[in-house]
């Protein structure tokens, strides 16, 4: 039987630092105070693995979620969601954005 764990989570968006998440094999347990994002971070997890909505805020910046899943045979497979609409409100900005290797890219 194949199974799989989720081992990073990383947000991003144009100019701001990433976020990241890194979670092991085992049992991994999330905790902290009332708004520290503990539920943005579940509802990140779930945007990318298929739900319709992104969690995000625009006015926060962030419009890419990355998520990467290792395979029971220890295959790494990315899974990436970006909100198109939040990164066109950017493109006046002057920056380029360049993916790579989308065989793995999920809009």
């Amino acid at each position: 039987m194949m199974s799989f764990y989720f081992k990073k989570l990383t947000i991003s968006g144009i100019g701001k630092p990433e976020a990241v998440i890194e979670f092991n094999e085992n049992l991994n347990i999330i905790h902290g105070r009332s708004n520290t994002g503990k539920t943005r971070m579940l509802k990140c997890l779930d945007c990318v693995m298929g739900s319709k909505d992104f969690p995000q805020d625009e006015r926060l910046g962030y419009n890419t979620i990355t998520v990467d899943v290792c395979t029971s045979t220890n295959e790494i497979i990315t899974f990436m969601r970006i909100d198109i609409d939040n990164l066109i409100n950017h493109r006046n900005e002057g920056q380029v954005i360049i993916i790579e290797n989308t065989k793995n890219l999920q809009l």
